[in-house]
């Protein structure tokens, strides 16, 4: 086919010449689209790595976290007894400053001691000044006869109570 008119006279209304420009459009909207899909797809890529990184060290973490809870464990038993070290070095100063705070012939026949008091029994020639001697001692404070003093003999015998000094123990 020859067109033979004028080229300002002929009129165009093939459609191929439309194709490149469709194509160009279907070309564009195509990476427009995997365009603004990509940031999408890469969270979800950068995601999964993650998940799978946790799931890899969650094993590890379980471990660790057992391993520190034994740890504590031993930590409270270990201060446990050293607090059991303490209360013992602290009782045995208690009857040791008793030992020398009671001089002979006075002597006890019972004895209590307890986190924060002591109670003593025993017998003495003169039980009414142990109050003092007690009271004037680093390790007792606010001494107190629990029952009043009886005579047995040439002695009396006491009960007395006392408070025992915080920094003592």
């Amino acid at each position: 086919d020859v067109n033979l008119l004028p080229e300002s006279a002929r009129v165009n209304t093939s459609r191929v010449r439309y194709i490149p420009t469709v194509a160009l459009a279907v070309i564009l909207i195509g990476l427009l689209t995997v365009w603004g899909f990509q940031e999408r797809i890469a969270r979800q890529r950068y995601l999964a790595a993650i998940d799978a990184e946790i799931a890899r060290l969650e094993p590890q973490l379980r471990e660790t976290m057992a391993i520190e809870e034994k740890i504590e464990q031993a930590r409270r038993r270990v201060l446990l007894m050293d607090g059991f070290a303490k209360r013992v070095s602290a009782d045995m100063s208690a009857l040791s400053g008793l030992s020398t705070l009671l001089e002979p012939p006075a002597w006890l026949s019972q004895l209590e001691l307890e986190r924060d008091t002591v109670s003593i029994y025993g017998e003495a020639t003169q039980a009414a000044g142990l109050l003092r001697t007690l009271d004037e001692s680093p390790l007792f404070r606010n001494s107190e006869f629990a029952l009043p003093i009886s005579r047995k003999g040439s002695n009396e015998l006491f009960r007395i109570r006392s408070v025992r000094e915080e920094n003592a123990r």
